[in-house]
């Protein structure tokens, strides 16, 4: 091993790690991914004397996300507590920019001997998985301590499961990049998938089941050639965020009365999501031009609502990114966010055809995750998205990702 070889083999090991570390402690994602790209930075400058490429559009995207949250206090109802949650989201979204600039720095080919290392990681964290789901979750059991006859739900893997979906599409996208023959790829892009599919077949989570037809619709079906594909797409999000108070209506009306007599959805508890999607839309429109501050839900002391499947007057988050926009930034938040996410699918139709249908297909999927499951604002789900976004930025070819 030469040292030359060093740094990228350390990278690719200790970010190989990661899907296996978050298959027990989810909760690490707020911090480990930016501690990784804080210390791999420094060794990027100071060991190996290379240049670290800043971008100031990522860096002003982050700003101008934390920089909404902030200003949300002005109005918002509990503006000490909303002053907390965005001092701490500021943090998370501005310790992520080394991880990021890193990853814009890097070239793709100095990894390729060790590509394959991430997708190997993915693999073992499906197994691992699978096998706590398959056990009755022996090493959760064993790593943390339950209270006596306390009745273990296997729902408390579900962050982990979604965190190894998710990897799945990064791993699609190195194993893309890999040198290696054909056939290698194809038994390499076997046995991940036929790992996740186990893991999702186990698992209760229909978030990440659902994200991964999803995603995988995405490859097979989305148009990634046609320029026009991407503002077509962007325009079609945008509409659906803009139109969510009617499309929770609909939903509310067509789901209300069976939705838990239903086959699968009524264990992703379908009825609980419309009725609360519904109170907090109907709370959302009493001020709608720009809500009603960041993490409006959290200090909102009772809901009006009938009470049929969720039986308490509170809750954290609406499990839906639209809804949540909505209640705390209004209209406001909404168009801007649909701006956001119109600029994120641009950047990725400039990527090379061969991976941008893979990185389309991820950030579907995590919408999709984000329309169903958790807050926005959680701090190990931002840690999530900041990971994602930029390992996409690894493979991204380097004159795509110029300022």
């Amino acid at each position: 091993m030469t040292r030359h070889n060093l740094f990228p083999l350390i990278f690719m090991i200790v970010l190989s790690i990661m899907p296996v570390l978050f298959i027990h402690m989810p909760r690490i994602l707020a911090w480990l991914p930016l501690l990784f790209g804080l210390i791999m930075s420094a060794w990027w400058v100071f060991g190996k004397k290379e240049i670290l490429t800043h971008s100031p559009k990522y860096f002003y995207c982050l700003a101008g996300v934390s920089l909404m949250a902030i200003i949300s206090v002005l109005w918002s109802i509990e503006p000490m507590g909303a002053y907390k949650q965005a001092i701490k989201i500021t943090a998370i979204l501005l310790f992520s920019v080394p991880l990021f600039n890193l990853m814009r720095s890097i070239d793709i080919k100095m990894l390729k001997p060790f590509l394959w290392l991430f997708p190997a990681g993915v693999t073992l964290s499906a197994m691992l998985a699978s096998a706590e789901l398959a056990l009755d979750m022996p090493i959760y059991r064993a790593t943390h301590i339950l209270p006596e006859n306390f009745d273990l739900s296997s729902a408390v893997m579900n962050r982990g499961v979604i965190s190894t979906t998710l990897s799945f599409f990064i791993a699609i996208l190195l194993i893309n990049n890999m040198d290696s023959a054909k056939k290698v790829k194809y038994a390499l892009l076997a046995i991940v998938s036929i790992n996740v599919l186990i893991m999702l077949y186990l698992t209760q989570c229909q978030s990440a089941q659902v994200a991964f037809v999803v995603g995988l619709s995405m490859i097979f079906l989305f148009p990634y050639r046609f320029k026009l594909s991407y503002k077509i797409l962007a325009s079609l999000i945008a509409l659906t965020m803009v139109l969510t108070p009617l499309v929770v209506q609909i939903l509310f009306d067509v789901f209300i009365g069976n939705a838990q007599e239903i086959p699968w959805i009524k264990d992703a508890y379908v009825g609980n999501r419309v009725e609360i999607w519904d109170f907090v839309m109907r709370y959302a429109l009493n001020n709608p031009i720009y809500g009603y501050g960041i993490e409006a839900t959290r200090f909102i002391k009772e809901f009006e609502h009938d009470y049929i499947y969720h039986k308490g007057s509170t809750i954290l988050h609406p499990h839906n990114f639209s809804i949540q926009i909505w209640i705390e930034f209004g209209i406001i938040g909404i168009l801007l966010a649909a701006a956001l996410i119109a600029f994120v699918i641009k950047q990725i139709s400039k990527i090379a055809p061969p991976d941008r249908r893979i990185v389309i297909a991820l950030l579907i999927a995590t919408l999709a995750v984000s329309s169903t499951g958790y807050g926005m604002w959680q701090s190990w789900w931002i840690g999530e998205f900041m990971l994602l976004i930029s390992l996409c930025a690894l493979i991204a070819p380097k004159k795509y990702n110029q300022p």
